[in-house]
């Protein structure tokens, strides 16, 4: 019952992550109100920090062991993302990151589910 609860919690914060990424990419970042820019990016990084504590605690309740690395493997996505990432190729990893989150969102409903 947990498990269940923890892993539609990670599909619902997958999905909103997602969105709110593509959201910035095509309309807040052509905003000129510094204020409300960064009100958005605030509410980005509440969406990854839990996203990454929904994958570990989904991680933590999966009884299968490959489960178990890829759910921890996709909670440090965007730690390994972020590493690699710099200022003049920002929009490709922003690419990359949004497909980590749809991939594990699609592993949690496929595999896990």
């Amino acid at each position: 019952m947990l498990l269940r609860i923890s892993e539609y919690i990670f599909i619902i914060i997958s999905l909103l992550l997602v969105l709110s990424l593509i959201i910035n990419k095509t309309y807040i970042c052509h905003i000129k109100d510094n204020m409300k820019k960064s009100d958005y990016v605030a509410g980005i990084a509440l969406l990854f920090a839990l996203y990454v504590l929904s994958a570990l605690i989904t991680a933590i309740l999966i009884p299968n062991i490959y489960c178990k690395i890829v759910m921890i493997l996709f909670a440090l996505s965007p730690f390994i993302i972020g590493k690699m990432a710099t200022y003049e190729k920002e929009k490709i990893y922003t690419v990359f990151q949004i497909l980590s989150i749809l991939a594990s969102g699609i592993f949690v409903l496929y595999f896990i589910l």
